[in-house]
């Protein structure tokens, strides 16, 4: 597993190194595109951040609310498995958010998977010392 934390204040290009790390990776074939899962915190989240991802295939990525990723996952074949998986705003995700997503992508990450972390921790603070636990685990694990 690779994973890449990026942490600044907004206009600090966080969008910007997303897509260009998922163009290096997807050239290099470390990943595929379509087997990428973008997620955010809310549809305004998920839509800036489609926006910002303009320069890639926008039909090649699966971009979605934390919250219909981990309602939907459940029901989903546990096949495409994910090469790569990026969370914008990965700071502001509650606890339950987190720990409804961690259980949907369980069977569903390819062997050697790339993971994102995106977002300002001074922005918008996790509103619990529990998530702030759960943020410290996913990057440990």
């Amino acid at each position: 597993m690779e994973i890449h934390i990026l942490w600044g204040g907004p206009g600090q290009g966080k969008s910007t190194y997303i897509a260009e790390q998922l163009g290096l990776w997807a050239a290099a074939k470390k990943i595929a595109l379509s087997r990428t899962l973008v997620l955010g915190p809310t549809g305004v989240a998920c839509v800036s951040l489609a926006d910002s991802l303009g320069s890639l295939p926008r039909g090649e990525l699966q971009i979605m609310t934390l919250a219909r990723f981990a309602l939907l996952g459940p029901g989903l074949p546990p096949t495409p498995q994910f090469d790569a998986v990026v969370i914008d705003e990965f700071w502001a995700c509650s606890t339950e958010q987190l720990l409804a997503v961690r259980g949907a992508l369980q069977s569903r990450l390819a062997a050697r998977f790339c993971l994102l972390l995106s977002g300002d921790p001074m922005q918008l603070p996790p509103p619990d010392n529990a998530a702030h636990k759960l943020h410290t685990e996913w990057i440990s694990t």
